[in-house]
């Protein structure tokens, strides 16, 4: 809907009117104009303009409570019905609503209207935590100081995606997603290729696009960075044709996001999907997959996780098999985090092993996130597309910008220069990182050094230990097929806090 504007004149101010408007046909096309009276036949034959004609006055004053409405332009004869015009007086002071009673004013009143941003902003009300009214008041009030805002609420019906439709057809300066990844991704899908700049106001529970461009996750600075109105042009993806921001997660991250539930994600935020990583560490199996880059097909392995990322923060640490995720590239980075176990291991000590060699390739993908180094890792394959297609056996799980959207195969395509957003200028490495940079360039190589010294006898050692604890904890345990079941509970009884999952 667009923002609308009422307007009305006497017999012998409608050919003013009229010449004012068509002064100014790139602002009036923005405005939805509501009209009564014989000024409504001249209007609705305008082909650019949006008219929305009412049958009387009373109807027409009725329209000054409605949220849309922007301004009043009245050219009414003060003499003829001086009680009316006060009355619209009144009520436009009650409503907070810019009034023009002459040319001059009518004029003065459009040229502000010009110079002023018009925003839409897209809110979803059941996005992450706190108290969605109290926000919403806080981002209106905000966000107009700088811009003519208009506001669409996602209900049953209306999700995002048709609201950031509606929106983008009224020809906005931009357009603001207040809600979480899934909302961001949805109304930045209708911008790609459109040039208007998209605004984000972090609401979700992981807000990993907004962190991954630095955007606040405060709301109030999150507000200021859009009026400041920096922007920087990013890539766009497209994942078996629906709009793709952030990663593609196959596997692994696609059974997390799966396991952490909106009931979890509202008692715990964040840390939920961290306890639903753990528990799926502890179940997760290795698949084949076969990748075709670029149309050419490049091999079949085994994986446990595969992800395609755009653009992700380090705390995506699946994503950060290049060391840095560049959004800017007009490439996507390809991280597959491969199976290797030992056939001739048992079972227990291949699952021990696998979450033990998961657990370490992870910390060592967010070092190398942070220091923006390139991992070396015998586990992790990563390479660089601007075309992928991923097949597994069996069909795995597909989450896209933090929803699961199906299973494999995927054609992920990447639209270089895509989409414009709201954000700060690429910042230089803080203290952690520069720590983190320190460790991966000057500490790790001499660790890997040590490793190779150890050599042989030190994984004989460490198979050794294992083998023995293995042993130990089947002599305490009911039966080796509880294993896990027997420490998780184990742990419960040991631990001084309650449960989460209680």
């Amino acid at each position: 809907m667009k923002p609308g504007i009422l307007i009305s004149a006497a017999a012998d101010q409608e050919a003013a009117l009229l010449e004012l408007l068509t002064q100014q046909r790139a602002l009036v096309s923005r405005f939805c104009w509501i009209v009564e009276g014989s000024l409504a036949a001249h209007l609705t034959q305008h082909p650019r303009l949006t008219v929305k004609t009412v049958a009387s006055r009373a109807e027409w004053h009725a329209q000054l409570l409605e949220d849309s409405t922007q301004a009043v332009i009245a050219l009414w004869d003060a003499a003829a019905d001086p009680a009316g015009l006060t009355k619209l007086v009144q009520n436009c002071q009650e409503a907070n609503l810019p009034l023009a009673l002459n040319v001059p004013t009518a004029r003065a009143l459009l040229l502000s209207l010009a110079e002023q941003r018009l925003g839409y902003l897209i809110f979803n009300p059941i996005a992450g935590q706190g108290d969605e009214t109290q926000q919403l008041a806080l981002l209106r009030q905000r966000l107009s100081v700088g811009i003519r805002l208009q506001v669409l609420l996602t209900e049953p019906g209306r999700d995002a995606k048709s609201l950031a439709e509606e929106a983008l057809a009224a020809r906005p300066d931009l357009i603001i997603a207040a809600g979480g990844d899934g909302t961001v991704s949805a109304v930045a899908g209708v911008l790609f290729g459109s040039g208007i700049p998209l605004g984000v106001i972090p609401r979700g529970t992981a807000n990993a696009f907004a962190a991954a461009l630095g955007i606040p996750t405060d709301l109030e600075r999150a507000c200021d960075l859009i009026l400041a109105g920096s922007t920087r042009v990013m890539d766009a993806v497209r994942c078996n044709g629906q709009p793709m921001i952030l990663l593609a997660g196959i596997g692994f991250e696609a059974e997390t996001v799966e396991r952490a539930s909106r009931e979890l994600k509202s008692r715990l935020g964040s840390l939920a999907y961290l306890l639903a990583g753990l528990q799926q560490l502890a179940n997760q199996q290795p698949f084949q997959v076969t990748l075709q880059v670029d149309g050419a097909e490049l091999q079949h392995l085994q994986a446990t996780a595969l992800t395609i990322a755009n653009a992700a923060p380090a705390t995506s640490v699946l994503a950060q098999g290049r060391g840095r995720v560049n959004p800017t590239d007009g490439q996507l980075d390809v991280t597959v985090v491969r199976g290797q176990d030992d056939p001739n291991s048992g079972r227990l000590s291949q699952t021990l092993a696998r979450r033990v060699q998961s657990l370490g390739d992870m910390v060592h993908l967010l070092g190398a996130s942070l220091a923006k180094q390139v991992p070396k890792l015998n586990g992790i394959l990563t390479l660089k597309a601007s075309r992928i297609r991923v097949e597994a056996t069996p069909p795995q799980k597909v989450v896209v910008d933090g929803e699961v959207v199906g299973t494999t195969p995927v054609q992920i395509e990447v639209i270089p220069g895509g989409l414009t957003v709201i954000a700060p200028p690429v910042r230089k490495p803080n203290s952690a990182e520069k720590l983190a940079i320190f460790w991966v360039r000057r500490i790790s190589p001499s660790l890997t050094l040590l490793s190779a010294t150890v050599g042989l006898g030190g994984i004989l050692g460490s198979a050794l230990a294992l083998w023995g604890l293995t042993l130990a904890l089947q002599g305490l345990a009911p039966s080796s097929q509880a294993i896990d079941v027997w420490i998780l509970q184990w742990l419960r009884r040991a631990s001084p806090w309650p449960d989460p999952l209680a």
